[in-house]
């Protein structure tokens, strides 16, 4: 597991040096790998915390010091413009590499700082539909890619762009979490009630 920690903050921090150094080059993963590297990172921060018997006092430094890092650098990576039908740049919708690694160190700060707020944040009513978002997050994560083009085509096509993109945007994410939804429903809950229980006997060993 440290192993796994300490690669996934190096790759993190290897791929935000790329972005620095080559802005425009917008290669696949580097231009993604931060914001996902960013709340991984963390994870790997909190779990080390919580274990103090697995990391050791430097590993733990050297995890929060690499994310510290990593997020440092999000500040200077400035990727590469978007541009919509009509030649005028735009943000909404298709952000540049830049804004998506600021957005995911935000978040990651957030996250970081509400960690001992956790149980009153989840009786809060107004919070339940993130947490219903939250409990079909992974086919959201699945579905989206694929559901985004077609949405973002159907609407270019009907003159939502420029300043009224934002109609577009909109409708990408309704028919994202609506079919996501739906997903969810007819294909990862049954994996999820099918999955096996593997009982562990606390008095081995």
């Amino acid at each position: 597991v440290r192993f796994l920690g300490a690669g996934l903050i190096a790759t993190t921090l290897a791929s935000a040096g790329f972005l620095v150094l080559f802005p425009e080059s917008g290669a696949f993963p580097m231009d993604r790998w931060p914001a996902f590297g960013l709340g991984a990172g963390l994870f790997f921060v909190i779990a080390a915390r919580q274990s103090p018997e697995t990391w050791s006092a430097a590993s733990r430094r050297w995890l929060v010091g690499g994310l510290l890092a990593a997020g440092a650098l999000t500040l200077f990576i400035a990727g590469p413009e978007d541009f919509d039908d009509s030649g005028r740049r735009f943000l909404i919708g298709k952000p540049s590499v830049r804004v998506q690694c600021i957005l995911a160190l935000l978040f990651t700060a957030i996250l970081y700082l509400q960690q001992g707020f956790d149980a009153g944040l989840s009786r809060l009513r107004a919070l339940r539909p993130l947490a219903w978002l939250g409990g079909f997050s992974y086919s959201l994560y699945l579905v989206h890619p694929t559901v985004i083009p077609f949405v973002d085509g159907w609407t270019r096509r009907m003159g939502f762009i420029g300043s009224r993109y934002i109609v577009a945007y909109a409708a990408q994410i309704a028919a994202s979490v609506v079919v996501s939804w739906f997903f969810y429903l007819w294909v990862e809950r049954h994996f999820i009630r099918s999955r096996p229980r593997i009982a562990v006997d606390g008095n081995v060993g």
